[in-house]
């Protein structure tokens, strides 16, 4: 690329919001003029705040004069439309969230030591993290670092090294809970070959799948253990710490109203309008799946988790529809009732039963809940900084909110709560173990960067 062009492009569509950040901001993050060289003409690009213009630049003695009076081609123009299309989106935030991203991903692959290979721990809402995904932040970082700095950059989410070894919502439903985590247990978990490893480091894959393997951690993932050990505390135990779910079992007057709180933090959103019935029969389900979970292992335990679930147990409304609807299609008008039956049955196993799918996700989401905060201290035990997106889902800052939204949020929560609030995000969980790991974690990038272990980089601040 000549050195007066900022950005090389063969056509408008790759222009994106990681390389309009990465080529025309300046390190106060403010939007500086440059040129864009595309289909072998130059363009001019001015900015007045965050609204781009865009001139086709001519040679020769006049021409800025001809670029002034006929640079509005229909090439510049559109080059122009993309770029206050993408700096206007979601009212400026999406970008502000580029931006602050930007800034930091490109101070450590100029100034953190290491190697060829750079890894930086994704953190956030998942709204933002794809914001930041869609941009190719980190795609126009690599173009730009990579010839000078010889290093390239990795973004990688905890889940994206879950997913290398199948630990997956699928593989932690109740049915297959055991399994799975016996797999965690031993170290036998297998990898995943459907997954790129291009970007991973293997090593530290590794060191991951053997950190899930400490009995501590493992006690952690087996959320039923966890729940049959807390619903069985003694009387007059005393927690070790007065904050979690110990404290909160151990200080009720009633240990159902406490699993009521732990099924109620752990509901999926797409349940949050679950009568009190349905709820209250959610929580006996959870319970006795715990104590299930527990037996010693042998013929007994496997026949009641089998009479446990049982398809019929399952059953509910959400399915009675699904018969109906058979019953109403004209493509089996010439089956039977029994035939009917047989399809139905057939369309609705246990796994696709409302009831269960609900209380499967109870268990699953405290489960990712656990190795998401996991996750943050496997990557300061790696040495592997964490950026952490600190914004809302509209892509606003969460500066100045932390202690009412996500420290303050309500330890005891009710039906009519989760109907409002659609739950609590794992995100929250996220941020209040980053807050103790790294306390002082700055807001804004400068020498510390290097070495501090997480990063909160703030959203728009409107």
């Amino acid at each position: 690329m000549p050195s007066n062009v900022n950005l090389n492009i063969t056509a408008v569509r790759d222009i994106t919001a990681g390389r309009l950040a990465v080529n025309f901001e300046n390190n106060s993050g403010k939007l500086r003029s440059g040129s864009i060289s595309m289909g072998g003409e130059t363009f001019s690009v001015s900015f007045s705040g965050k609204t781009a213009t865009v001139k086709k630049q001519y040679d020769g003695f006049f021409g800025g004069l001809k670029s002034f009076f006929w640079g509005g081609t229909p090439e510049a123009k559109a080059i122009e439309q993309k770029m206050n299309d993408i700096i206007r989106a979601n009212g400026g935030r999406s970008f502000q969230i580029v931006s602050n991203s930007r800034a930091y991903l490109g101070h450590l692959m100029d100034k953190a030591p290491g190697g060829d290979r750079l890894e930086v721990a994704d953190y956030g809402l998942s709204r933002n993290r794809n914001a930041v995904r869609d941009a190719k932040l980190v795609e126009a970082l690599n173009e730009k670092y990579g010839a000078t700095t010889g290093r390239k950059l990795f973004f990688n989410q905890i889940d994206t090294y879950n997913s290398l070894f199948s630990i997956e919502p699928s593989s932690f439903t109740p049915m297959h809970f055991a399994g799975t985590l016996q797999q965690i247990r031993t170290g036998t978990l297998p990898l995943n070959t459907n997954v790129s490893t291009a970007d991973f480091d293997m090593d530290t894959a590794n060191a991951w799948k053997s950190f899930l393997a400490r009995p501590e951690n493992v006690a952690k993932i087996d959320i039923p253990g966890k729940l049959h050990r807390l619903l069985n505390l003694p009387s007059g135990h005393v927690p070790a710490k007065q904050t979690g779910w110990e404290a909160t079992f151990a200080n009720a007057a009633d240990k159902d109203e406490a699993l009521a709180q732990f099924v109620l933090k752990n509901l999926p959103k797409s349940s949050k309008d679950i009568s009190p019935d349905d709820f209250k029969d959610l929580c006996s389900r959870v319970k006795r799946f715990a104590e299930l979970s527990s037996l010693p292992e042998g013929e007994d335990k496997k026949r009641q988790l089998e009479e446990f679930f049982k398809r019929e147990n399952w059953l509910g409304t959400a399915e009675d529809g699904k018969l109906d609807e058979l019953r109403a299609d004209e493509s089996y008008k010439d089956c039977t009732e029994e035939e009917i039956q047989g399809l139905f049955e057939y369309y609705t196993p246990t796994d696709r039963c409302q009831r269960y799918i609900t209380f499967s996700n109870v268990f699953t989401n405290a489960m990712f809940r656990q190795t998401s905060k996991m996750g943050l201290e496997f990557f300061k035990e790696q040495g592997i900084p964490v950026l952490f997106q600190y914004a809302d889902n509209t892509g606003k800052s969460m500066e100045g909110r932390f202690c009412a939204e996500v420290k303050g949020e309500a330890s005891k929560r009710s039906l009519d709560d989760i109907r409002r609030s659609g739950g609590s995000p794992i995100t929250y969980s996220e941020m209040r173990r980053a807050a103790k790991i790294s306390k002082a974690a700055s807001l804004l990038p400068d020498d510390r960067l290097a070495t501090t272990p997480i990063v909160f980089t703030p959203g728009a601040k409107t």
